[in-house]
């Protein structure tokens, strides 16, 4: 035991709900190497998921952090510098097992600093929505639990809503999803289903007014989440289970893939512009998400949603391509912007950090064409989620600017540049050798050559004042 301080790396702890990790953020895990006896050693070690002296289970209500498979965490000398921790028999009245933890972790939501909390859970739910599919001939109707398979944890889907009585003939679908465990729920957005749904909402780019705001989003989005809400006393069945989630002191977590993503931000300007707090989502996470507001600048929607804390649009990207679906509608204008943050998820599972207007001018829309094939739920968003977590679970800090890495084994350096650099990797010349990017690029100044748009990097998108033109005794672009 020490003296608290927030400053002191020491500690700074994270606890993996569903690992049972509790691991030290510049560290390696907390070890009871003899996890069912009493004064049982306490230590640090190497994470290991599977392993059981490393699998703690934390009860808030009693505060005490037990061993999965033995006894309780017990600081015998509480208040003393130096004071010991081991292990000890559980006892709820005992002072010295009773511990409070802030920080719980789903894995690679808050551990990457990079995304709001359930990402993971979200990007499986996404996927599974859409049975039945290509991937699966399941169909989950209400009451079923789903498993996230990202993480383990367990949703209860407790009603599913549509724009038809028969559900499985809706144009749209919404689960109610609640994982008790974790004290969340989930308004989870079915994507492009039907061929017609692709040629109507997906392909109707005009502008409407978001009621009761003055906000200005793509017409054939609306009209697909209106469909819903306006079918079967839906709206007041999202009212009255938003206000039972908060009631209940659960998080409210709206997420989707595709036009799942699209709607599910609709959803979450409609909600946070209401009177009602308790209607208003805590955390947005959406996957190959269109664009869905017309407007630019810093009205385009609620403010409260222009933070990464509690919003973020997740684009798939491969070297010079990203999921050409977040590029729609086609638009050229160099101010537009989505709604909230975007980040670039790699095939490696590195989340790199964007601002709200990438991708979506930083890509040519008609050279961008191959990039439809990074668009799947469950081969490449899920999936390269899965890749990303288990870089987290293995404990291995990721490697910043300048170092040494090997772009095509895992051999030079410290090894592969997709395994162990935290921003991707670029060619030094200087150097004579691939090293780990920084965590952003510096911006383009005035009169800098820069990219156009789609050809290879597309670094125009880089100009500081976000903004760029053709100057043509030069023949080239140049930043403005």
């Amino acid at each position: 035991m020490w003296s608290c301080d927030k400053n002191n790396k020491n500690q700074q702890w994270i606890y993996v709900l569903s690992t049972g990790l509790i691991k030290n953020r510049h560290g390696i895990c907390l070890d009871a190497s003899q996890r069912g006896s009493k004064g049982g050693k306490v230590h640090m070690w190497t994470c290991d998921k599977n392993n059981k002296n490393q699998q703690w289970t934390y009860n808030s209500s009693t505060g005490q952090i037990k061993a999965k498979h033995g006894i309780c965490l017990d600081a015998s000398q509480r208040s003393s510098k130096g004071g010991k921790v081991h292990m000890w028999t559980c006892d709820t009245n005992n002072k010295n097992q009773q511990w409070t933890i802030n920080d719980v972790s789903y894995d690679v939501d808050k551990y990457l600093n990079e995304s709001v909390p359930f990402t993971l859970d979200m990007v499986s739910l996404s996927a599974q929505i859409y049975y039945p599919n290509r991937h699966s001939k399941d169909v989950i109707r209400a009451g079923r639990t789903v498993t996230a398979r990202t993480t383990g944890n367990k949703w209860k889907v407790t009603r599913v809503i549509g724009d038809k009585d028969d559900l499985e003939e809706s144009y749209g679908k919404i689960w109610f999803a609640e994982f008790s465990e974790g004290k969340a729920c989930a308004l989870v957005v079915r994507g492009s289903y039907w061929i017609s749904t692709l040629a109507t909402d997906n392909m109707d780019w005009g502008t409407v007014t978001l009621p009761g705001t003055d906000y200005k989003v793509m017409k054939g989005y609306q009209e697909h989440i209106t469909a819903i809400l306006n079918h079967d006393d839906n709206r007041d069945k999202v009212f009255a289970w938003l206000k039972s989630c908060d009631t209940r002191g659960y998080e409210k977590v709206f997420s989707g893939h595709s036009l799942g993503g699209a709607v599910s931000t609709w959803l979450a300007i409609y909600f946070e512009t209401q009177k009602e707090a308790a209607l208003r989502p805590d955390y947005i996470v959406t996957f190959g998400s269109p664009r869905l507001v017309q407007t630019f600048g810093d009205n385009k929607c609620p403010k409260s949603l222009q933070s990464r804390k509690k919003a973020v649009r997740i684009a798939t990207v491969k070297d010079a391509f990203v999921d050409a679906a977040t590029l729609v509608p086609a638009i050229n204008d160099s101010k537009e912007a989505f709604c909230f943050e975007s980040m670039s998820l790699d095939q490696a599972g590195n989340l790199l950090d964007r601002d709200d207007q990438w991708p979506n001018w930083s890509f040519n829309w008609v050279l961008n064409a191959a990039g439809w094939g990074l668009h799947d739920e469950e081969d490449k968003y899920e999936a390269w989620m899965k890749t990303a977590k288990k870089k987290v679970d293995a404990g291995k800090a990721c490697r910043g600017e300048g170092t040494h890495c090997d772009k095509w084994g895992d051999w030079w350096g410290v090894g592969s540049c997709d395994k162990h650099c935290c921003f991707g990797a670029e060619y030094r010349w200087s150097h004579l050798r691939h090293e780990c990017k920084a965590e952003s690029k510096p911006c383009k100044p005035k009169g800098s050559w820069c990219d156009a748009p789609g050809w290879m990097t597309g670094d125009c998108g880089r100009c500081c004042n976000r903004d760029y033109g053709y100057v043509w005794w030069k023949f080239r672009h140049e930043c403005k």
